[in-house]
């Protein structure tokens, strides 16, 4: 079977990733995504791209309704040593997340950052934490 698009895309080397670089690379095809040394995963972002299954990130920051609606992803990991410090406010709101874990670095959990994801597996490793509300 010929496949026009790829079914893995890669973002990496930037600073900020926006809903426009994102829109310049995903097609429906795109079930997985890749982000390798980006420090921050801008608000909207990946917002609506129900073909997305999985997300590998070595990111700092996941901004404001970052995966808003992505009803099929279902797997997000944390490079090990992961950075992550801030999941913003209804980042993986609507997704179809399984289970996710976490990393200690974390400080700060936005307000229902996992709103209607359904999670029957959330797993915390917190070391210096500010604030969780309303997951």
């Amino acid at each position: 079977l010929f496949k026009l698009h790829p079914t893995t895309v890669t973002f990496k080397d930037q600073y900020l990733l926006t809903q426009s670089d994102v829109s310049a690379k995903m097609t429906d095809d795109v079930t997985e995504v890749v982000i390798e040394n980006i420090t921050e995963i801008g608000e909207l972002a990946f917002k609506y791209y129900e073909g997305l299954k999985s997300i590998s990130s070595s990111v700092e920051s996941i901004g404001a309704n970052a995966f808003l609606d992505c009803w099929n992803l279902e797997d997000v990991s944390f490079a090990e040593g992961s950075k992550l410090t801030t999941i913003g406010s209804y980042a993986f709101q609507s997704c179809g997340l399984k289970s996710i874990s976490i990393p200690p670095s974390v400080r700060t959990i936005g307000d229902y950052a996992f709103l209607q994801c359904y999670l029957p597996n959330i797993s915390f490793s917190f070391k210096k934490f500010k604030f969780i509300r309303n997951l």
